[in-house]
């Protein structure tokens, strides 16, 4: 056993023969609780779990047991679940936590731990009040007081943290953690001698303690890079912080002997060096210095993925490279915006996709819109070193790309651990990491940075490589393919932000104040007193404190005549920031770091940038963004001050309206492009080809070019990488096209994003159009008939006349005819690039015809739309008139019947069921409404049909054996058989109950809009989940941010909420319209009237063809055909649990879409 001297080792192994007999021979397992904790505290953790769980079965823990033998179940409980969270089996541990509380409702340590392992998966909310339950319940513990106010930071209640570590402090019980978690607070203010003061007490605790005397060199470590201000008072400041710093450490390493534990927790004020690049002096040596200390003082650090094979290093080719790209901030962060477009678009066919999200941070839609991009994607835990390297390490991946390093302390610590046969590092973080595998002594088991992604847009001409630490990869593009950023909020005017500023002239300085070198204040000075009617404008920062450092020292570097004509506004949302960019004269850059993802964002309104080049030390991301659009405006990039001076004032007060033109109509190639994605699978491909760099880089390698063009089609054009002497169009004439479209297709079996521009001349058959791009792209039928739809829907507009408008946009008159049926965006879209226009106008235009034409949602409206279709005759009118009989009368109480099918998993069956009758607060069929619950069991074994039938004993089972009856299409027409009832709720065997579900959801409300369908609006089918993404269809761990936003809003008379799908539609947000609409996830049908309408349409009833491995998709585009509707509700009702194993899987049934990357279509 691991620790242990001989002696100890050999007595530890006596002890666990000897329990390990004795639980062989002890029916009540009355040994298997000491063998666990044997195995728990010396050195075979993987191994106690399992002899825990026994103990906790025995009879011997029970509350009953009496007399000699018995073990006090509480703290046994308490001893799992410490074991079992240590092994990773957080959501088991919480299920023995809560047991031990009910037996003891005041047992410090179950309730402290369960406060925890709830943090840890996720259940914040519910974690905080076991946490303030345990400060009730022991509020003289240090150890609790400290750990509740890091579940009340990790909430982001600060005061409440800072509360409890004051409590904490106060209690004077000699623990340092408190008190050092004060000094970070006060840091993180700015109040730098506050915190220089508190890591001293605590460096004192913890060396009077020999507990705690281990930690002293990680509170050395806090002490010494704690004094970074965020706001410098001048450039001797500056400079001296950045002498202070990396001297500190440099007095760490000459220590003797370095220990620094728990290295996640000791980054503390300093952050690790995060505010040093705005100091302007290099930034390489300060941070290879923190490194070495962490490679020094904490050898945990290393650590080497056990798949990794021993030829790791060595070139490596795959037919499939395993990508993951990790970050803390994919929400709408500058790194998720930054990275979000390669993730997307990298080529499924070579590459597969994998996500790891560090927890901890916000989510929001690009949360959500990237988590389902991605082939898989991982929660990356930010409470523990071990299980995040866990993790990433059973991700297996080839490359592993960083998308910043320096913001995040856990992906700052992975980067140590070899997880990938290659690391790289993306600019999210403009800096070096200064991790290299080559400033270690111990190469075993050493990480690092690999490589670190640039541009020769960005770096000076020598390369750059001497400011990193890693081997410099220069690509030739932005490196980042940024998606179009979102439209300026048109209504605001800068009166609404900076009010009192009328007639004067704005220069905007649009970055966090922190970014503001104190040398900086002099340029505004000139700028003040040259440009009388001068102001300049900057967001206030984060903290209140940030701003007021910022402004007392322009109190001291600007004189009172110009003093007030620099003012600070609130912050501001996206499109509002974007707005002021927009109205403001002029944009400054700051130095030595300047503007990343907020140029990108205000280029695309045309807005020029003046920047200081010289002064800029961190990667020219501005500059590099003018080369790209051939340098507009060459006076913007200024050599010397008085050039950034002269030519901030010469762009605010002269018509610049020319030069934003000339920006705006150039902008459109920063954004969405496609070299981009090719240079980074050139990339990716190129450094698994190539050995891991075994010795310290010299000079940056310089990324080959490629050519991308149009390339002709059948049915239009494909933009692609040329081949040699490929002959290409390097623009389209839309106006040469009757209808056209640009199409992104993500080919469910490679994973491949192509791009094509699909034209349909006059005369010719939209349908033929899509055939010919379907046969191409190898569609499987829905997407076929999906193409169909959307060109027949743009190419046949045949409709009566409802509006004729002209509209201007940048000097550009749109003559807009809108005709009844148009999908508005489709429209706005065909204008837009039939003139030219960038994708920033689809969406104005397209508001604006919504706005104008409110009947465009309407029935009448969907109606006329769907006749251009001319692949789909279906009528079914007939089935909802008033006149409609049903073809058997309608029960006088239950009307409902609930069928199931089921297929060899119990687990998930009984999940299913058991989250029904919570639902129905008892058993199923004890409900008025509800006539019979038919289980359809489709080849389960023996025992556990008995299982079945023993505990949901009223219900009826039909088994199928045969093995010509198997598969789930003939389950499904076997039910239809036997339903009996008008309506039908159905659903698979793999769908959860969520807690908050009522009966009134999942019946009433859906039942109340299939009894509200009409003849124009004929809904036969109303899914019990949203729609409005696929976290929100299968309620998945993301959420459903976007609630409610698909489908066309619908009301019953009595005032149920609900919406329409639409099949075919481009209008933004309706997630499934490339689906017919009919599916087999969890719904309740109109049986009667499905039946109806497969009889008028096609003679015959609704039958699921058990021939056809698309059998779900074939029955909805007959459904489609039918001309049926489907409705679902605007909430989130039943959780997918079968992701892990399908019914076909089980069946040995291989569907030919089961091989997709990604999943396929639905």
């Amino acid at each position: 056993m691991e620790g242990l001297s001989d002696g100890e080792k050999g007595r530890a192994d006596g002890a666990v023969d000897a329990f390990t007999r004795c639980a062989s021979l002890d029916a009540d397992r009355a040994c298997d609780a000491a063998l666990a904790r044997l195995f728990h505290h010396n050195g075979r953790l993987a191994d106690a779990p399992p002899r825990y769980l026994r103990a906790v079965e025995a009879a011997s823990s029970r509350t009953s047991c009496r007399g000699e033998g018995c073990v006090l179940r509480v703290p046994l409980l308490n001893d799992a679940a410490v074991a079992l969270e240590a092994t990773g089996n957080t959501q088991e541990a919480v299920v023995l936590l809560r047991e031990a509380i009910q037996l003891d409702p005041t047992n410090e340590q179950s309730v402290g731990n369960l406060a925890l392992y709830l943090r840890d998966l996720g259940e914040v909310e519910e974690s905080l009040r076991w946490g303030r339950r345990g400060v009730d319940i022991a509020p003289t513990s240090s150890a609790m007081l400290h750990n509740v106010a890091l579940l009340e930071q990790w909430t982001r209640n600060k005061s409440g943290a800072v509360a409890l570590w004051r409590q904490a402090r106060a209690l004077n019980s000699g623990v340092f953690q408190p008190v050092a978690s004060l000094a970070h607070e006060e840091g993180y203010r700015g109040n730098l001698s506050g915190a220089a003061l508190l890591y001293e007490e605590a460096l004192q605790l913890a060396e009077a303690s020999e507990q705690w005397k281990g930690h002293a060199d990680a509170l050395r470590l806090q002490l010494a890079t704690s004094q970074l201000p965020h706001i410098y008072d001048d450039a001797d400041h500056a400079s001296r912080c950045w002498f202070h710093y990396t001297e500190g450490l440099r007095e760490l390493l000459r220590r003797p002997h370095l220990r620094i534990e728990d290295p996640l927790h000791t980054t503390g004020a300093g952050a690790l060096g995060y505010y040093l690049e705005y100091v302007g002096l290099p930034d390489l040596p300060p941070r290879r210095l923190l490194a070495k200390t962490y490679w020094r003082g904490s050898p945990e650090l290393r650590y080497r993925a056990k798949w990794l094979p021993s030829d790791a290093d060595e070139g490596y080719r795959s037919t499939q490279i395993r990508v993951g790209f990790m970050t803390a901030f994919y929400f709408r962060h500058s790194v998720g915006l930054l990275t979000e477009g390669v993730i997307r678009t990298l080529n499924r066919q070579k590459f597969r996709v994998v996500l790891l999200r560090i927890e901890g941070e916000p989510t929001d839609d690009l949360t959500t819109s990237l988590v389902e991009a991605c082939d898989e994607a991982y929660l990356v835990p930010s409470s523990s070193l071990q299980k995040a390297r866990l993790v990433v390490e059973n991700a297996r991946l080839d490359i592993l790309v960083y998308g910043e390093i320096g913001m995040n302390s856990m992906a700052y610590f992975l980067l140590f651990a070899r997880l990938a046969r290659r690391t790289a590092i993306f600019w999210g973080h403009a800096v070096t990491s200064g991790v290299s595998q080559f400033d270690t002594e111990l190469t075993e088991g050493t990480g690092g940075g690999d490589y670190f992604i640039s541009s020769t847009l960005f770096e000076p001409p020598d390369g750059g490589q001497d400011d990193y630490a890693e081997q410099l990869y220069l690509m030739r593009s932005m490196t980042t393919r940024f998606l179009p950023p979102v439209k300026p909020r048109l209504s605001l005017q800068i009166e609404d932000v900076i009010p009192g500023i009328s007639g004067m002239r704005l220069y905007l300085v649009p970055q966090t104040l922190y970014k503001l070198h104190p040398d900086f204040d002099a340029l505004l000075a000139q700028i003040l007193r040259k440009d009388p009617k001068a102001v300049v404008a900057f967001p206030e920062a984060q903290l209140g404190e940030w701003t007021e450092a910022l402004e007392r020292r322009w109190n001291r570097t600007l004189t009172a005549d110009i003093r007030d004509r620099v003012r600070v506004f609130r912050r501001l949302d996206f499109d509002e920031f974007i707005r002021l960019a927009q109205l403001c004269d002029v944009v400054l850059d700051p130095f030595p770091v300047g503007g990343g993802r907020s140029s990108l964002e205000i280029f695309s309104v045309g807005a020029p940038i003046v920047m200081l080049e010289p002064r800029t030390s961190i990667v020219q991301l501005t500059r590099g963004m003018y080369e790209v659009m051939g340098d507009p405006c060459p006076r913007c990039i200024a050599h010397t001050n008085e050039e950034f001076v002269d030519a901030a004032i010469w762009v605010a007060t002269n018509s610049t309206r020319e030069l934003r033109a000339t920006i705006l109509e150039r902008s459109h190639v920063l954004y969405d492009n496609a070299d981009v994605t090719a240079e980074w699978e050139v990339f990716l491909e190129y450094i698994l080809r190539e050995p891991r760099p075994s010795k310290p880089p010299r000079k940056a390698i310089v990324a080959s070019q490629s050519q991308w063009g149009f390339a002709k089609r059948s049915f239009g054009w494909e933009l692609k990488e040329l081949e040699e002497n490929e002959p290409y169009d390097a623009t389209i004439d839309w106006t040469k096209l009757h209808f056209g479209l640009r199409l992104s297709h993500p080919d469910p079996w490679t994973g491949v994003t192509s791009e094509f521009v699909v034209a349909v001349y006059k005369g010719e058959d939209p349908v033929d159009v899509a055939e010919r791009l379907s046969e191409y792209i190898g569609a499987e039928p829905v997407k076929a008939r999906w193409l169909a739809a959307v060109l027949q829907n743009g190419a046949r507009r045949e409709g009566d006349i409802v509006d004729a408008t002209v509209y201007t946009l940048d000097d550009v008159a749109l003559n807009i005819t809108v005709r009844a049926g148009d999908d508005l965006h489709q429209v706005a879209t065909w204008h837009a690039v039939r003139n030219g226009l960038g994708d920033g106008h689809i969406e104005v235009i397209s508001n604006a015809l919504r706005e104008r034409i409110s009947s465009h949602t309407t029935s009448a409206w969907l109606s006329a739309r769907r006749k251009r279709d001319h692949l789909s005759h279906g009528d079914p009118s007939a089935c909802f008139s008033r006149n409609y009989k049903a073809a058997w009368t309608e029960p006088s109480a239950c009307e409902i019947t609930v069928g199931l099918t089921t297929c060899k998993r119990l687990r998930h069956f009984r999940l299913t069921m058991e989250g029904l009758r919570r639902v129905f607060q008892g058993d199923l069929v004890d409900h008025p409404l509800v006539c019979r619950v038919i289980i359809v069991d489709d080849g389960s074994s023996e025992s556990d049909r008995l299982a079945m039938a023993r505990e949901f004993p009223n219900v009826d089972f039909v088994l199928k054996n045969n093995i010509q009856h198997k598969g789930h299409a003939r389950s499904m027409n076997l039910l239809l058989k036997l339903v009996q009832t008008p309506y039908l709720l159905y659903m698979e065997d793999d769908w959860l109950a969520l807690d908050h579900v009522s009966v009134t959801h999942v019946l009433d409300e859906a039942l109340a809009v299939l009894r509200a369908a009409h003849e124009e609006e004929p809904v036969v089918e109303v899914l019990l989940n949203d729609q409005s993404s696929r976290s929100c269809a299968y309620a998945a761990e993301e959420g459903c941010p976007l609630l409610g936003s698909a489908g066309w809003p619908r009301v019953t008379s009595d005032g149920i909420d609900y919406r329409l799908h639409d099949y075919g539609t481009v209008e933004p947000g309706h997630a499934f319209t490339y689906w017919p609409g009919f599916s087999l996830n969890p719904a309740l049908w109109d049986v009667r009237r499905l039946q109806c309408a497969f009889s008028e349409s096609f003679g015959e009833p609704p039958v699921f063809n058990s021939t056809d491995a698309r059998f779900e998709q074939s029955f909805s585009l007959k459904a489609y055909d039918a001309g049926i509707r489907v409705a679902y509700l605007p909430r989130v009702t039943f959780a997918h649990t079968g992701v892990d194993q399908t019914a076909y899987q089980l069946n040995n049934f291989t569907r030919p879409f089961d091989g997709q990357v990604g999943g396929g279509l639905k």
